[in-house]
């Protein structure tokens, strides 16, 4: 922080002040009382002490804040106005009291844009968090000299660890512990109240899940093992009907077969006209054979007796008893045994007549068989008509009895039996799918519980690295850092007998260490401890320590401020002394610091600071006199 410019109104002695203060180096702040005729009680405190730590801070060094602060001998708005740069950033504040209020403005070459917070507390923090300091490190790093309720060694080292705490970013720490915290119970909220919980929920759909979908899937077996024992069942009564279906229409067939074998009596007495006719023919043929076979029996009768009377002729006449011409009878023998032979043997033609006579009176025994079965026909023909008409009588009542439709039913009922789809079927998909998606979220979500799982184990892990590891490990290695510059120091400032050392760590007069922060101060002419140097030792050392916490704030990248006060320093110093602290303020401090108020009234050391404002204070009211050049 760098300061540009100081306005102050009716505030403690202070009447109006404008003081420019950019690169003013080092500043003598003088003063002269008109009331009081003497350099004391001027107001010098009031202008580099009071109204410019009351602007930053809303309280002095010493704590005065509230109305306390309002001038009582004159009139008008009572504020503060002061102009910095932090960083590349141009900034005013304006503090004011009747009524209190802190407002904080970021300035450009375009104007200005108030960047206050609602309420004092809030645009204190922002003005903080810009400087880079609090009250506290204010106090303890850019203020010296009276006012100071208690410099760095009248602190315990618990305070003196605290107040290196707020110039290292370790109160950022603790809030950045309690954001770590407030991070980590909020994300454990979250998955107990949420992610747990609704885990929770899904395990126990999921649980439902599956023991809807087991006693969808039993209700589904049962269904199908009941829909299989139905298509079998139908099945086998339709080729129980089929098999009953094929038994009628073969005992139908049967029985027209038996209709057809039954031939009606006009049929059969054609067939007997027939056979008669077939019978008269073969008589006739009979008959012929008969004559024929009579015939012949006759001729060769006749011709064997001629033949024989011939043979009896050749003896003498039986009648006559005279002698017959034998030659001429032997030749008629011949000629008739010629003749006799010439048509064969008289047996061969009977036996043929025989043969032809038997084969036809076979024929029509056979025929008269024949005739007779086809009579008895007749006679039953009627009696076989009633059978007939039975039989048609039986065939009409088994296809009364015809299945065929009821079987083609059965057969349709098996197709959309067949077809039937299981109603179970949904239920487990639909309970099915249901638990997929709710297997899917329960992933997503364990997914995401892991991932806030580890969120959580890291917020954890900062949340206790903020709270001590980062703590201890920023002041050890701020220790050694005080121990050089606050050494440094208190050489150039004349006083290198005295070291100061910095530790971490506390030894015990038992040994052990201890985690605690000291700071321990010797003089190798003097004293051995802080307590035992004289007091401008100690002086010194505070000066020294005090610009070492300057320059650990220097280091932080929000704690770079560019000017510092000192206010009456040279309380118990030697004038030796005093002259050492301006050479240093002029050769080594003006170097890193734009600004340095030195508010005393040792005019010995007026003569060697080249810059200086006088204040003066009249009736109650201070204001500046001008500065002047010597």
């Amino acid at each position: 922080m760098k300061l540009l410019s100081l306005k102050a109104s009716n505030i403690f002695s202070i009447g109006y002040i404008e003081l420019d203060l950019k690169n003013r180096g080092l500043l003598l702040v003088k003063g002269w009382s008109e009331d009081e005729k003497n350099e004391n009680g001027a107001g010098k405190s009031s202008i580099c002490n009071k109204s410019l730590c009351w602007g930053l801070y809303g309280k002095t060094v010493g704590g005065v804040k509230g109305d306390r602060v309002i001038n009582r001998h004159t009139k008008g708005d009572t504020y503060v106005e002061i102009e910095f740069c932090a960083g590349a950033f141009k900034y005013r504040l304006r503090r004011t009291r009747s009524p209190a209020n802190l407002s904080l403005f970021l300035l450009s070459d375009n104007g200005s844009e108030d960047i206050s917070y609602k309420t004092e507390k809030q645009t204190q923090e922002v003005l903080d968090n810009i400087t880079g300091r609090t009250f506290k490190t204010f106090i303890q790093t850019e203020f010296f000299g009276q006012g100071r309720p208690q410099s760095f060694f009248d602190l315990t080292p618990a305070d003196q660890q605290a107040t290196i705490n707020s110039i290292l970013p370790i109160e950022r720490l603790a809030d950045y512990e309690i954001q770590a915290s407030t991070a980590r119970k909020k994300v454990n909220e979250y998955r107990d109240k949420r992610l747990q919980r609704s885990i929770a929920q899904f395990n126990a759909s999921i649980k439902t899940l599956e023991f809807n979908i087991g006693g969808a899937k039993t209700n589904s077996r049962s269904w199908e093992d009941n829909h299989t024992k139905s298509i079998r069942k139908l099945e086998k009564d339709i080729k129980f009907k089929e098999d009953s279906q094929a038994n009628l229409e073969d005992d139908i067939n049967i029985l027209q077969i038996e209709i057809k074998n039954i031939e009606p009596v006009d049929s059969i007495l054609k067939n007997i006209t027939k056979l008669e006719n077939e019978k008269e023919i073969k008589e006739t043929e009979l008959n012929k054979i008969y004559e024929l076979r009579r015939q012949w029996s006759n001729y060769f009768e006749n011709l064997n007796k001629d033949i024989q009377q011939l043979y009896n002729s050749l003896d003498d006449c039986q009648v006559c008893d005279q002698s017959v011409p034998k030659d001429k009878v032997k030749k008629i023998i011949e000629e008739l045994e010629k003749k006799k032979e010439d048509f064969g043997p008289a047996g061969d033609s009977i036996i043929l007549c025989d043969k032809q006579a038997g084969v036809l009176e076979e024929e029509i025994t056979k025929i008269n068989n024949e005739i007779n079965l086809f009579k008895e026909e007749v006679k039953t023909s009627l009696t076989e008509e009633a059978k007939q008409t039975k039989i048609k009588n039986q065939i009409q009542k088994l296809r009364e009895k015809d299945i065929s439709a009821e079987i083609k039913w059965m057969e349709e009922s098996l197709s959309k039996l067949k077809k039937e789809e299981n109603p179970h079927f949904s239920t487990v998909l639909s309970f099915t799918t249901q638990l997929q998606e709710t297997e899917s979220k329960l992933a997503l979500l364990k997914e995401e519980d892991l991932k806030w799982e580890k969120e959580e184990k890291d917020l954890t892990f900062w949340e206790k690295a903020f709270k001590s590891d980062i703590k201890t490990l920023l002041l050890e290695r701020a220790c050694p850092f005080l121990e050089e510059r606050t050494n440094t120091y208190l050489k150039q400032l004349g006083n290198s007998q005295i070291s100061a050392h910095f530790s971490a760590d506390k030894t015990l007069a038992s040994g052990d260490a201890k985690r605690q922060f000291n700071v321990t101060v010797r003089s190798d002419t003097g004293g051995a401890e802080y307590d035992l140097l004289s007091g401008g030792e100690q002086q010194m050392v505070k000066f020294a320590v005090g610009l070492a916490l300057a320059d650990l704030a220097q280091s932080q990248a929000s704690g770079s401020s560019d000017f510092i006060v000192l206010d009456e320093p040279f309380e118990n110093l030697s004038p030796k002394n005093s002259e050492s602290v301006v050479a240093f303020l002029n050769s080594e401090l003006s170097k890193r610091k734009s600004t340095i108020f030195l508010v005393t009234n040792e005019p010995h050391l007026q003569s060697i600071i080249p810059q200086s404002i006088t204040v003066v204070k009249s009736k109650g009211v201070s204001y500046i006199e001008g500065y002047q050049s010597t």
